[in-house]
């Protein structure tokens, strides 16, 4: 199977590597390894895009932690190609094709975009200790109810497959996963938007995620799971 990852476009018609929320993935992904007592000496992230992920996440640990990319796209390799320090290494290969283990293997906003997801996820499982998954949560009750409106987003648009909270959990447990624990992260509550284009759903998503972050997620949006799996 070709790992095939097929990343979005901003207004321009420019490939968007969503460079800006590095840090804010980074700094989730360290707090649910670090929650969970999780020293890696290693950590691989499948489907790099421009590598800044992996820089913003070494910022959290030693430089005796050593990290690894893999990707197959040769843009997005020459881009992060020029990150590379003594402890951050960048690949333009498919991760599944080698023989490679870690002791994180990280899929982030990555397997909503691979057309055969359920081969991609079992394939992964052999490829390290433990795994991190960021899944955008797009099926809520109001895009349920908005369908033909929902169609045309193009958020909606840029993905493959779309899941809610129980659909993301049971898929990786349909591959073989042992959940040990998921967040829920939100981008629009978490950073600012300078477009104001979620301006009006902040303070009710705000609200609702102190009361019941599951519930807030189910009906409002803006919500993604950060997953940590064996």
């Amino acid at each position: 199977m070709q790992f095939e990852y097929e990343y979005g476009t901003d207004s321009l018609g420019k490939r968007n590597w969503h460079e800006e929320d590095d840090p804010w993935k980074a700094q989730n992904i360290y707090k649910i390894l670090d929650k969970n007592k999780i020293q890696p000496n290693n950590i691989c992230e499948i489907g790099y895009g421009a590598g800044g992920l992996l820089v913003s996440l070494a910022n959290y640990y030693d430089k005796n932690v050593d990290f690894y990319g893999y990707e197959t796209s040769e843009q997005a390799f020459e881009i992060a190609k020029l990150r590379e320090q003594e402890n951050i290494h960048y690949y333009l290969k498919d991760l599944l094709k080698t023989d490679a283990h870690y002791d994180v293997v990280m899929a982030i906003n990555v397997f909503t975009h691979v057309r055969d997801y359920l081969g991609f996820l079992s394939r992964l499982r052999s490829k390290g200790e433990y795994k991190v998954f960021h899944i955008p949560l797009q099926i809520t009750f109001y895009s349920v109810l908005r369908s033909r409106y929902f169609a045309n987003k193009e958020y909606m648009r840029s993905s493959l497959h779309h899941f809610n909270k129980d659909t993301a959990l049971g898929t990786l447990q349909g591959t073989g996963y042992e959940i040990i624990d998921y967040i829920f992260t939100s981008r629009s509550l978490d950073l600012s938007d300078p477009e104001g284009k979620d301006k009006l759903w902040k303070f009710p998503r705000k609200i609702m995620h102190a009361i019941n972050p599951n519930l807030a997620a189910k009906l409002l949006g803006g919500f993604s799971l950060m997953i940590l799996a064996r």
